[in-house]
Parts: C-alpha cells; structure tokens; sequence
C-alpha cells in the first residue's frame, strides 16, 4: 500500500481499505474520521469508476454482474462519505431537520455521523417530518397554493443517497431518451430544445397534448413500483422508506402509496414508475430506440418529471395519446390532472416549464409559420413580484444591501432564459426594474429633489461604460446588474440517450460541462477557470457540477490579484481548501 494516497489522514496506524479496480486504498481510520483531512479527490473518483461499471454492466445486460456492482457500492466507505458531504455539506436542505431534530453542520459532527453510518445495520426508517411550502411562483402568482414536503431524519437522507449511487446508473442505462426530469446532465432547456426540433417550421406535428400527473409524487403505487425496481439489492430498505410515514403536528399517519417529496431518493423512484410512458404510445425511431430521429408517422414524447408534453399530427391522436396514457398511469395509481391537462392546436400556443411555445404565421418562410418559445406571461409576473417585494423590504436600508439581495434574482432568471426569445422581455424588464429603483430612492429621501438622488445613486459604471444611469454603490462599487447585457444564446441539447455514466462519453460530457459552463463565466473569471483545467482543486470535480462557486487565493494572500494567484473553488471546498493552506 506504499505511493497510495489516502482518503483521509490516519491517526493511530488503524485503518480500513477498499478494494476498486484490483487495487487497495486507505480509506478511513477505524475509530475516528478526521472530515477536514479527506482526500475528496479520491472518494469521488472511485464512485465515479463505480457508477460507470455498473452502467456498462447494465448495457451489457450482465445482470449477475450488476448485482455484485451494486453490493459494492452499498458497501463503499467512498460512497458514503460522498453521500455523507452531498446532504450534510451541499444541499440546500442541509439545516432542515428530520423528526429526530438531527443535523450535521459542522466537520466534527459529520466525522461522527460518518462513523455512526459505518457499523449502521439493521434499522428502522423514521417518519418524516411533513411541512408545507408555496408551489413555484410560474404556476402559483399569488402564493396561496402549497404543497406537502417531507423531509426524511439525517441518517435516512445518508442512506438514501448510498442506495440512489448503486441504482441510478443502472436505470440511466435504461431510461427513454426524452425523459429530462431530475436525471444527471439533463436539464429544462433540454426538454425545451426537443420541443423546439419537434414543432419548427416545417412539421406537420401540430395539435399538442399538455398533461401533468395529480399528485404524482403522492399516490405512486408501492408494489408497482417495487415491482419495477425488481432484484436490487437494497429493495427491502426502499419498500421500508416507502412504508415509514410521516408526522404532521405530532400525530402520525401512515403512507399506504406514494413517496415523499423532499427525499434524496423521491426523484430517482418518481422516474423509474414513470419509465415506459414513450412505449405505451406506440413511438418509434428510425434505427431503433438509439437513434435520435422518430419516424414520420409517429408522435413526439418529452416528459421532465411528472409534467410531459405529446406533439402529435391531428387532433384525434392526440385524443387516443392521452387514452393510453391514462391506462399506463392506472397501473401504477395514478391520473391526469384535469385542470392542467388539455389538448391545443401549436397555433394556439402552451405553456410548459415556464417557457411559452408557439407557432407563428409568417410571410418570409416556405412553411408559412416558424415557432418561436419565449418566457411565459406567469413566469414574467412572477419574477417582478419578487423583485418588487425586495425592493419594499429593503426600504430604508443602504444602497449596497439592496443590490446585493436583487443581482442573484435578476441574474439567474436572465441566465435560466437566456436560451429563448427574451430580447424584448429583457429590455421590459430592464425598464420595470429602472422604475423600482427611482421608488425606491424617492421612498429614501421623500423630501429631495430627483436631480439630487440621480446623482446619489445613479452614473456611468467601468463595468457598463455604454449606462448613464447605472444604479451603483459609489461607497464599495456594487452595481445592479442590468437584464439587457444578457446575449441570447442558443441551447445545444443533450445527445438522445447520453449519460454521464457512460464511460465511452466521457470526452463529451468534459467539453459538454465546460461550454456550458463558461458561458456563464465572465472574461475574467473564464481565463482563471481555463489555467486550472475547469476543475475544483479541492475534490477535482468539474466546476460547472452546480455547485456554487467562489474565487480563492493560492498563497492566501487578498491583496495579491494577479490570475497566477486566483482559483476558482466549490464554496463548500474553500474552508478544507484554506486549512490545507495554513
């Protein structure tokens, strides 16, 4: 075991390995782990190497040996040490407790709970702990409506996690091309893309089924879906989380179907009861189902989640579409929702994911129309709600505050429309936010005249030299970020049935993070990323994984800035990072 680089820093000369790849590698000191000293590095490689045997497995249709994979990874102190970090460390969820009140926010508390995890058997799930959050404001303006979350105990979450690495890549090998939802390097503007290829100028598909599942997550069928999952080797602590119940003002209730929102795992089992949706309406490639194109007399399926979309050629299949699908849902307790369910011409125009997509009459093409997919109206209501909520709370407060709680909102919903056509709604929102911010300042000083705040709070920024009126912080530089500086790119989509598991894509899935990453980046920010190969240099994940990112600095010293010295790190990677520093 000598040149080996250890997981983490052994204390007492007591130590435990793991066997990957026909090689031994310390892993962990049997009495005590030290967080701080784990080498991140390692541990996700082995689970990365793990998932990519277990998917090459499962394409092979090796079913013996997916199982063993599968056992291995259950067993591996690498996977649940990176499941440990993932709901403990990097979750937006990891200061809400379960019923047991159990949270790990500190790296003492998660070196106990990953020793705790490591002799944990036999064990009985607990309830989880029901609470009630707003729906998405695109689908829900006013707030009113809510739904049920439930958030499993710490340990629960852990578990989940260790078992949903030995069973998503298995059905990653086997999921529909056109499923997006909660699956790995998938994303909205994915499905959103497909939906475009499918309606352009030119198809003949053109009346559109626009469905959504009533309560999917809640009345899934056990038995079916354990039937589904089939000969996994974790499938009775599946049935026991499926089975645990919730707790809701003190009082218990048992849950005889469905699976709980808010769960590490929930996603992953939604999908795999939802798989065989494109089958059931009779879809069919040119080439067979690795091919890209769907033949001519076929509809087009796209499903994210439980909400899905069929662009059929006449009204009439689109009727016998949602026929068959309300057999397949029956199977497994489920049905369309009627309130969100309908059948329109692309003429007519629908909304799905927050985007608005419809064809439009033109002059200037062969076909007569071109589709076009913009944000929709709710979603745009939405988002000046919350921008004019902040801009009330923050009355009263410095300038920098006000910038610093609206940049991240205004930011993030340009950059998640960025991909459709938002030029216009760009500059109307650029307009409504100008018009806040005078409020706001008239609100501040009511007994000043205009010229006075305009020359307070507005002038000409060195980032936005072409804004007179930028709204800037003359005190520390901030500025708020304006929606029209935003360039309109298009999405290139995921390739039909790629998966990051697949070891034979990764050279596609590298150059894949990185475009899209970057163009997210600025100038600056991109050239530091580049000198550091677009990898964190704490675990050696890529940057653009979706966790948040920071600039650190090699020597620790601020006050150097030359890009020898800056590098950009995962936010939950810069402590350790810091303290191998020191």
């Amino acid at each position: 075991m000598t040149g080996e680089t250890p997981i983490i820093t052994l204390n007492k000369n007591r130590t435990v390995g793991e066997k990957i790849d026909g090689r031994r590698r310390l892993i962990v000191n049997r009495r005590t782990t030290e967080w701080s000293s784990i080498n991140w590095k390692l541990a996700y490689r082995i689970v990365r190497r793990l998932r990519q045997r277990i998917y090459r497995a499962t394409s092979e249709q090796d079913w013996k040996r997916v199982r063993m994979l599968q056992k291995l990874m259950l067993r591996s102190r690498a996977n649940l040490l990176t499941s440990i970090r993932r709901v403990s460390q990097i979750n937006r969820g990891k200061s809400s407790p379960g019923v047991d009140a159990h949270v790990a926010l500190t790296a003492r508390e998660r070196g106990e709970l990953a020793d705790k995890l490591v002799s944990w058997r036999v064990w009985e799930p607990l309830p989880t702990r029901r609470v009630y959050i707003p729906k998405s404001q695109t689908s829900n303006i006013r707030g009113k409506k809510k739904r049920p979350l439930g958030i499993p105990s710490l340990i629960d979450r852990c578990q989940q996690a260790i078992v949903c690495n030995a069973l998503e890549p298995c059905w990653e090998a086997q999921f529909e091309g056109v499923s997006y939802g909660f699956r790995p390097g998938r994303s909205v503007h994915d499905a959103i893309e497909r939906i475009y290829l499918a309606t352009k100028s030119g198809s003949r598909r053109i009346w559109v089924l626009d469905a959504d599942i009533k309560g999917c997550f809640d009345n899934i069928d056990h038995e079916n879906l354990l039937e589904t999952v089939g000969n996994f080797p974790a499938r009775g602590i599946i049935r026991k989380w499926l089975k645990a119940g919730f707790m809701e003002d003190g009082v218990f209730h048992a849950t005889l179907q469905g699976t709980p929102q808010g769960g590490v795992i929930s996603p992953l089992l939604a999908n795999i009861a939802l798989h065989g949706m494109e089958d059931a309406l009779g879809i069919q490639y040119r080439g067979g189902v690795s091919s890209t194109f769907v033949k001519r007399n076929s509809p087009v399926f796209v499903r994210y989640a439980d909400d899905f979309v069929v662009i059929c050629h006449t009204k009439d299949d689109a009727l016998e579409a949602r026929k068959k699908i309300d057999t397949f849902l029956a199977k497994r307790g489920l049905h369309l929702s009627e309130e969100k369910t309908s059948v329109r011409h692309i003429r007519e125009g629908f909304d799905f994911l927050g985007f608005h997509i419809r064809s439009y009459k033109v002059r200037d093409r062969v076909s007569g129309v071109k589709t076009l997919i913009k944000p929709s109206k709710a979603a745009i209501t939405a988002h000046r709600s919350r921008l004019r909520e902040l801009f009330r709370a923050h009355v009263g407060m410095k300038q920098g505050k006000l910038i610093i709680a609206l940049n991240p909102v205004i930011r993030g919903w340009c950059y998640y429309y960025r991909h459709a056509v938002s030029a216009k709604v760009f500059a109307d929102n650029e307009h409504f936010i100008h018009i806040r911010q005078q409020r706001w300042c008239r609100r501040a000083h009511p007994r000043k005249m205009k010229h006075w705040w305009m020359r307070k709070y507005f002038g000409r920024h060195y980032a936005h030299p072409t804004f007179s009126y930028t709204f800037t912080d003359k005190t520390s530089g901030a500025f708020m970020f304006h929606p029209v500086t935003i360039k309109i790119k298009r999405w290139v989509k995921v390739k039909h049935r790629n998966s990051p598991d697949d070891p034979s894509l990764a050279d596609y899935w590298r150059k894949r993070k990185i475009k899209v990453g970057r163009s997210r980046l600025t100038p600056s920010w991109e050239k530091v990323a580049v000198s550091q190969g677009h990898n964190c240099p704490d675990c050696g994940q890529s940057i653009y994984n979706g966790d948040t990112t920071v600039m650190a600095y090699w020597d620790g010293d601020r006050t150097n800035g030359s890009y020898k010295n800056l590098v950009l790190i995962h936010t939950e990677c810069r402590k350790s990072f810091n303290q191998g520093l020191a």
